[in-house]
Parts: structure tokens; sequence; C-alpha cells
């Protein structure tokens, strides 16, 4: 069974401090939920794990030293995750920005099935021909799953996979989330409270990037400094 750990993660930017000191521990099939005010170091968080930003700390992926390897060496070892915002390749079709990631990776077989049957799982099948430009913003968030979701990984970190959707659509999301992932650990960076704590087995919760709190959902939705730092603004 696949684990990582990050040990000490920190991170400034011109002497403000991102990250100070981060602990976090993700194994298969677990579903973490990783929740803060806006700024309080979550995604910086995801990008030192995930190899898109430097920082200092140590991570272990299955027991290997992964600390600063590059993004797609993590992604072939299976660690993966999303962006906020959507990066699709607008010139190419929708099987096109899916097969890529299997392209760049080199180690699947079979990759244009492999790309046909995601496209079917997530709701995309009947779209496949079509240029992201085509999409509306849900449809957008299936296509950043399906590039992430065709590489089978081991853990998928989900940064504000629900940001600007409606409750009906959100819900919609969640449910694809936890049919196609019910084999991978799960890292949900997300402001719709509702939909992390139904998600998560535990939850942590920076700020300022420090840890504020750990537990299970019910816990942190009674801490009083959580409430009192976060959810009380919701």
């Amino acid at each position: 069974m696949a684990t990582l750990e990050a040990r000490g993660l920190s991170k400034d930017f011109d002497g403000t401090v991102a990250l100070d000191g981060v602990d976090i521990d993700v194994d298969m099939g677990e579903r973490v939920g990783l929740i803060g005010p806006n700024g309080s170091g979550k995604t910086t968080l995801v990008n030192v794990v995930t190899g898109n930003l430097k920082g200092s700390g140590k991570v272990t992926f299955d027991g290997e030293d992964i600390t600063g390897r590059p993004t797609p060496e993590l992604a072939r070892k299976g660690l993966l995750r999303t962006f906020q915002i959507p990066r699709p390749f607008n010139d190419l079709t929708i099987y096109r920005n899916v097969l890529l990631p299997l392209t760049n990776i080199g180690e699947f077989d079979n990759p244009e099935e492999r790309v046909v049957n995601v496209l079917e799982e997530i709701g995309l099948k009947d779209r496949a021909d079509s240029k992201p430009t085509e999409l509306n913003l849900i449809d957008l968030r299936r296509l950043e799953l399906a590039r992430t979701l065709v590489l089978e990984p081991d853990i998928l970190f989900l940064d504000e996979v629900l940001a600007g959707l409606r409750r009906r659509e959100w819900e919609e999301l969640m449910e694809i989330i936890r049919e196609l992932t019910m084999e991978s650990g799960i890292v949900m960076i997300e402001h719709v409270m509702e939909a992390v704590m139904q998600f998560s087995e535990r939850v942590v919760v920076l700020n300022e990037g420090k840890v504020l709190a750990k537990g299970q959902p019910e816990e942190i939705m009674r801490n009083e400094k959580v409430v009192n730092t976060y959810l009380g603004k919701e």
C-alpha cells in the first residue's frame, strides 16, 4: 500500500512564511480534507509535495524519499494533482487532452482504450472531439479530473475542484470522484464545507502556514479554534 508522508514542510516567499513545519500523511484509499482560510498555505503545500514548488522538509512516497523530485517523475510513481484553474490545451480535442499525459508518461498499455474508458466513466465520451473552449465549467472540471485519473493515481490532490459550481453540479462531480477514486488516496482542498466534511475520513486545518487542527470531521466542526478562525467566517 503506497503511503505519502510529508515532514516539516516549510516555504517562504521573500520573507513571507507560507508554510511553517507542516506534517501530513495519506494512505492509498484514504480520504483527507485539507481546509483553511485563503492564504493559509493549502495550495503551497500541494505544490511543494507534488514537485511544482521547491521548499524545505522531507517527502516520502511508498518508503522512497521523493523530496524535490520533478513533477513528471512523481506522476510516473502515482502522485498526482489537479489545478484549481483547469489547464487544458485549448488547441487539442478532449480526447487528445486526456491521451497526452499517457503519451508523456509512456508506461501504460493500450493508451487509446484507456482514454475512451475514462471519458465514458467521467461523462465526456460524447464530447471527445470537442475543444476545451466549447466546455462549460463543470465539464472543464471533468476534463481536469480525466487527465489525472487516466494515469491511475495512488495519491491524488484535488485543488478546489468544486469552485464556482452550483450545488447540483458539485454533488454530481463528487459522486464521480467517489466512484472513480475508490482505491486512491485523496487529499481534497476545498471551501465547500458540506462536501469536504461528507467526503473526508479526517480533516487537516491550516492557518497562517501551520497546522491548526487535525481530526475526524465531527471533531473539526466542534473545534473552538477552527470555528473561531475559519468555520465561523464561512
